[in-house]
């Protein structure tokens, strides 16, 4: 038998009442809409906190309502920013150094990714074979880099300087970190600044060798990039700005100790259609097979990505366009690299690693 609460049927009386007067309760009331924040992030692993909180509802929760626009570059990022499109973006710190340099006050407001020197996930490398053996040696050499303007060239900058090398005799070239290995062997680079997990990957085939680590010119701890905002949005916005970095702090917190969990969703951002054990993954350009843990996975395929991206935008007047995914072997054991499909001697080349 159902009985029916006195009191629950005085409170519909009274609202019923209440609504019939022209009085409504808060509840009742329309609900005041989430005040809105434009982000744009691009397909790297740095936003992979922004994307967690956004899954989780956490800024809904602290009542904000989180856009979030894909975009290739740095440059389209801040563009929007600058241009109101966008209220925040994540970007390079040079792109702060820079629009500061030309009169425009970009205002960071968290920090997205930082390079330490305790963990080095980027490196300066030549051949194996060559003459280069200090960083004098690489005056009227070529070398690799993935941009003219990055933290990766500025800090390659700095640390020349540190040694006494003036910069200006160093002729640096654009070149993404997977085609600086065959670059070098075929003579049209002396040196390339890589990072992960190209860097260990060119080092493992014993073609290569580490000459120094740039980034450590830069402190034992530097920060790479951060989310930006055009000053006067900030200053009409403070509460806003607070309530979204305390979100991101907490979704960093929390990202950083479930990357498994958490790596599926900047896949997914950066299109990467991955396997529940990470063995076989699509990437937009690429099929992948590998022996790598899942979040290993995710990050490789996160990176080959974006470098692919890169590669085609420098290459792009001069090769025809890449229709068909071309498939690609990780594997750090050679029989297991032979079972998938790959040519033993293949394997042998590059040190039981398939690049």
């Amino acid at each position: 038998m159902t009985r029916h609460s006195p009191r629950m049927n005085v409170k519909v009386l009274m609202a019923v009442l209440l609504a019939g007067l022209g009085v409504t309760s808060a509840a009742a009331q329309t609900a005041t809409p989430l005040p809105e924040i434009r982000v744009a992030i691009s397909t790297s692993d740095q936003g992979t906190a922004l994307l967690y909180a956004d899954s989780a509802g956490l800024f809904r929760k602290a009542g904000l309502n989180v856009t979030i626009t894909k975009m290739r570059s740095g440059a389209e990022i801040v563009a929007g920013v600058v241009g109101g499109s966008l209220d925040i973006g994540n970007a390079s710190v040079v792109t702060v150094i820079e629009g500061h340099a030309r009169g425009v006050p970009f205002q960071m407001i968290a920090p997205t990714t930082y390079y330490s020197a305790d963990k080095r996930d980027s490196g300066l490398i030549v051949p194996v074979g060559s003459a280069i053996k200090a960083p004098r040696d690489l005056i009227g050499k070529n070398v690799g880099v993935v941009s003219l303007q990055d933290i990766f060239t500025l800090s390659l900058l700095v640390w020349l300087a540190q040694h006494g090398i003036d910069p200006q005799g160093v002729r640096f070239v654009e070149m993404p970190p997977p085609a600086a290995a065959a670059a070098m062997e075929q003579g049209r680079l002396d040196a390339a600044l890589v990072f992960q997990p190209v860097m260990s990957q060119d080092v493992d085939s014993q073609k290569f060798r580490i000459l120094g680590y740039p980034l450590d010119a830069m402190g034992k701890v530097s920060e790479v990039s951060a989310y930006v905002a055009m000053p006067d949005w900030v200053a009409a916005h403070r509460d806003i700005v607070d309530r979204f970095n305390r979100v991101l702090y907490d979704a960093s917190v929390y990202v950083g100790k479930h990357e498994r969990e958490t790596g599926p969703l900047l896949a997914a951002w950066a299109g990467v259609a991955m396997g529940g054990n990470g063995n076989r993954f699509e990437t937009p350009y690429y099929i992948v097979q590998t022996d790598l843990s899942l979040s290993e996975s995710r990050e490789a395929a996160v990176r080959m990505t974006s470098m692919f991206e890169e590669y085609n935008r420098i290459a792009k007047p001069f090769i025809r366009e890449v229709k068909k995914k071309q498939v690609c072997r990780i594997f750090s054991n050679e029989q297991d690299f032979i079972a998938a499909g790959g040519d033993k001697k293949d394997a042998r080349d590059n040190g039981d690693k398939d690049k």
